[in-house]
């Protein structure tokens, strides 16, 4: 369903940025972004992860899949456009 979703408004709509949870229902985020890749360009349209379990290492599988960057959970929603603003 994520993907079906996400395919959609790439398919119809030109984003800014993608915000993907590592973590979603029927589909993650990073065979989410695998199918996305088919549909936009993602060095022109950045991808930003969104985790709770994030180490070194799986921090830079998610970069070597071409994520711009990864935001740490729990985060201050409040603050999530300062953090976006900063791997931008």
């Amino acid at each position: 369903m994520p993907y079906c979703i996400a395919g959609l408004i790439a398919n119809n709509y030109s984003p800014d940025l993608i915000l993907l949870d590592v973590v979603m229902p029927d589909m993650d985020g990073l065979e989410t972004l695998e199918k996305l890749k088919d549909k936009i360009d993602i060095t022109r349209t950045p991808v930003i992860f969104m985790t709770a379990g994030a180490d070194q290492k799986k921090m830079e599988h998610y970069r070597s899949l071409g994520a711009k960057g990864i935001i740490i959970k729990p985060f201050n929603p409040t603050k999530l456009h300062e953090e976006i603003k900063k791997l931008l």
